[in-house]
């Protein structure tokens, strides 16, 4: 056997070392946050559910009659409509606690973020107007009047324009949000709810229904020429949320007390399905992903609860206890 150089012994020593640098094990990435936001209008409360595992991880006091729940792109800030006290209650979902109020018209009540996050639109439903919120600043940008008892509304995905349910004009004021002024309204001829948008921004659906009750259907709208291209008759409505694929819409039956949500189909128009859940459901929304779809039940004012969707067979598979009167209601991840 041949004596080894000091040469010899670096060469074994860096080709040693090299193979064990490369099997050092990597830590693998928490798993996400996972919440949905639920506004119980006469606790006046938000419960805070981790959907990981389905259960209340906060109670969250806001201020008079919380409505509407939106929660920004990042997941990391809710705001809340307070009918009564005529503000909105920003939460930071990271804490569960509240860090700001801003004041906005008269008995906000649905609110919706712009994609891009640097605006939050509110429809004052007294006061017969939308405030635009700057993010940044927490204050009002503008106040853009519309028709009578704004109630739901939804932004497109190119932050280009506003959609505004009217609910006692049965309209759709259309706002651009490069000038806070309505470009277009558009006639449903009943009571408007809760709108939800399609993800590629070509669609709008808004609950409709008759001042007397009488007519209960889902309006399309096409945000290419704003009009309402097909009408889809269902069991009952009042709010709506498009599926991320864009491939359902779900809508809740509340004036007909049916406790069901109506499933449709977006490629042929039509009610598919309908899915038993709690007591007068309002709110409706879904998981980032899809996979559930969460629904506030509004027990007509009793104690409510969620009920938990999956999407892919349609069941419900759990049951949340919330706060008393679950109205609005927002699902997100956050990063």
């Amino acid at each position: 056997m041949y004596p080894m150089s000091k040469a010899n012994i670096c060469v074994i020593l860096l080709f040693v070392s090299g193979p064990v640098a490369l099997h050092s094990q990597s830590v693998p990435a928490a798993p996400a946050k996972t919440f949905a936001y639920i506004a119980n209008w006469s606790d006046n409360t938000v419960s805070a559910v981790d959907t990981r595992n389905n259960t209340v991880a906060a109670t969250i006091t806001v201020g008079s009659n919380p409505w509407g729940v939106a929660v920004n792109r990042t997941g990391t800030i809710a705001y809340v409509t307070n009918c009564s006290s005529n503000n909105v209650s920003v939460i930071s979902t990271i804490t569960n606690k509240v860090v700001g109020t801003i004041p906005v018209g008269s008995c906000p009540v649905g609110v919706a973020f712009a994609p891009n996050g640097r605006r939050a639109y509110v429809a004052n439903q007294n006061a017969n107007s939308v405030s635009v919120i700057n993010t940044t600043t927490k204050r009002i940008a503008a106040t853009v009047p519309v028709q009578d008892n704004p109630y739901g509304l939804v932004v497109t995905p190119d932050n280009a324009f506003v959609y505004v349910a009217n609910i006692s004009s049965g309209t759709v004021s259309v706002i651009s949000a490069s000038t806070n002024k309505v470009v277009a309204t558009i006639v449903l001829g009943s009571g408007a709810g809760f709108p939800a948008i399609s993800p590629d921004g070509s669609t709008v659906y808004v609950p409709e229904y008759g001042n007397n009750g009488s007519t209960n259907a889902v309006a399309v709208i096409s945000t290419a020429t704003n009009t309402v291209v097909n009408t889809i008759d269902v069991d009952g409505v009042w709010g709506a949320a498009v599926s991320p694929d864009g491939q359902w819409v779900y809508v809740t039956d509340y004036s007909n007390a049916d406790d069901v949500v109506s499933v449709i189909s977006t490629a042929t128009q039509t009610v598919t399905n309908t899915i038993a859940v709690g007591s007068y459901p309002l709110g409706v929304a879904f998981s980032e992903d899809g996979t559930y779809a969460y629904v506030a039940n509004s027990a007509n004012g009793g104690p409510g609860s969620v009920s938990v969707i999956e999407t892919a067979s349609q069941t419900v598979v759990n049951t949340i206890s919330v706060g008393n009167y679950p109205i609005g209601l927002a699902a997100t991840t956050i990063r």
